[in-house]
């Protein structure tokens, strides 16, 4: 006896899906257009998959971090939101890195631990005021190239990862993870998880100063020890963002937080 026949029948139609691919006769073996299409695919000839809505010109860029085919490696456009035209490309390359190490191989770096070159993606890039980009690799060095793509500097002491963002005076906060043991953090003992940082940088790469998430929680009463030993990474964060004026609700400097598993926002008052 059959029930519920309508969704007895979809999943019918996705049972036979590699059946009805392998199959099919593909022109050449890819998809060009509809009309390669099998012939169970139905195609509605009068939809618009994208429709641009575009009122006024605007002074903005798009900055897009993709993966480059003809490169095979990771690249950064920075793109015209008023006609989409790619109006400049940065590009990384590692040996750059090496050449700042000087004779200590990449593989012995402790925070460098990258796949190759056409492995290793731009994550989160931001620019500066001279068109300089920032950016990591992600849980790898922050660095920054110039409009030439030329490396100008690169911090290995942390491991950085997720967002960049600017303070009001053109230094950078991005979240990093403490190296410590993965025991007895903080007094938590037996804890397992990864210790995360707000760890904001100068403009030439320098750490000017790194805060224990861990630390911050714990001794404001914001979370207790369990949610510590709650799995290896109870605090990931994704973003940092400092207020830069202020209102009845924050403060010029206030940082605001994004806790990933938390589904929460923390606001956190540096001087207080």
């Amino acid at each position: 006896k059959e029930f519920y026949p309508e969704i007895t029948r979809y999943f019918h139609f996705i049972s036979m899906m590699p059946e009805l691919i392998s199959s099919a006769n593909f022109s050449g073996g890819q998809i060009q257009n509809n009309k390669d299409l099998p012939d169970f695919v139905l195609v509605d000839e009068s939809f618009q998959s994208f429709r641009e809505y575009k009122n006024d010109s605007r002074n903005a860029i798009l900055v897009l971090s993709r993966y480059d085919g003809d490169r095979g490696s990771s690249v950064v456009d920075l793109v015209d939101l008023n006609n989409w035209k790619t109006i400049h490309t940065y590009s990384v390359n590692l040996n750059d890195f090496q050449k700042l190490l000087g004779s200590t191989p990449l593989e012995d770096v402790e925070n460098f631990k990258l796949p190759a070159q056409n492995r290793a993606r731009i994550f989160h890039p931001i620019i500066g005021p001279n068109g300089e980009l920032i950016a990591d690799f992600h849980y790898s060095p922050l660095f920054k190239i110039n409009l030439c793509s030329e490396l100008i500097w690169a911090n290995f002491e942390k491991r950085f990862h997720h967002s960049h963002t600017f303070d009001g005076s053109g230094n950078i906060w991005v979240p990093t993870i403490k190296n410590t043991p993965k025991t007895d953090l903080h007094g938590v003992t037996e804890a397992t998880y990864r210790d995360e940082e707000l760890t904001k940088v100068d403009a030439d790469g320098k750490i000017i100063e790194s805060r224990s998430l861990a630390e911050i929680l714990l001794k404001n009463n914001v979370v207790g020890e369990g949610l510590l030993r709650s799995g290896i990474d109870p605090l990931h964060t994704n973003d940092i963002e400092e207020a830069l004026y202020d209102t009845p609700f924050w403060k010029s400097g206030d940082l605001f937080i994004s806790i990933k598993y938390l589904s929460a926002i923390i606001h956190y008052r540096p001087n207080q």
